[in-house]
């Protein structure tokens, strides 16, 4: 899918729009945008509800920033850790996976999914990560996303603690201009069996 084509499905598509344009702005041709470029006083409306992870190793992705509204949902300041750590553990090959795919084809990723806090409250969330470049001589190895926080189920009586990614709704791949990759991860595969679960 295009980036118009995700905001077109995108439950909050004034905070996607402006998302893509920010992004955009910072890109030169069709490759990752680069953080040093990006137009901050315009993405500052979002940056609440932004993180930046950078890519050290298969096992390692680590937060950089995480918006004040992140860091209000999950009870903690997450920069500086895993963001593996945080997900659900039958989820931590899945993303792995997943953000190789988009480090290796250069594309985005839109997700709908369930996450549950500490505080034993569940919550729909719309994500879309992006690739990103520190600066143009740079390899992408950082994610851009932004979270919309969509609804909160009821406090359950059970508090396992966070757990990022608990449930998946819908996941599709975003064309930043370098393409769609052609082999996709095995929960984008298997999305339109979760939309009609």
């Amino acid at each position: 899918m295009t980036l118009d084509e995700i905001a077109e499905i995108a439950l909050d598509r004034e905070g996607v729009d402006l998302f893509f344009s920010c992004y955009r702005a910072a890109q030169t041709g069709p490759t990752p945008a680069s953080q040093n470029a990006l137009p901050m006083r315009q993405l500052a409306k979002l940056m609440p509800h932004v993180t930046l992870l950078e890519w050290e190793a298969a096992d390692q992705i680590t937060y950089r920033i995480a918006g004040d509204a992140i860091i209000d949902r999950l009870g903690f300041n997450p920069a500086g850790a895993n963001f593996l750590d945080l997900l659900h553990p039958d989820q931590r090959a899945d993303s792995i996976e997943g953000h190789q795919v988009l480090l290796a084809h250069q594309c985005g990723c839109y997700l709908l999914y369930e996450s549950k806090f500490e505080s034993g409250a569940r919550a729909t969330v719309e994500t879309i990560t992006l690739p990103m470049r520190k600066t143009d001589s740079d390899d992408p190895k950082l994610f851009i996303s932004f979270h919309s926080h969509q609804s909160t189920s009821t406090i359950s009586e059970s508090r396992d603690g966070t757990a990022l990614v608990s449930d998946w709704r819908r996941v599709e791949h975003a064309d930043i201009g370098c393409g769609e990759p052609a082999e996709l991860p095995l929960i984008a595969r298997q999305s339109s069996k979760l939309e009609t679960a």
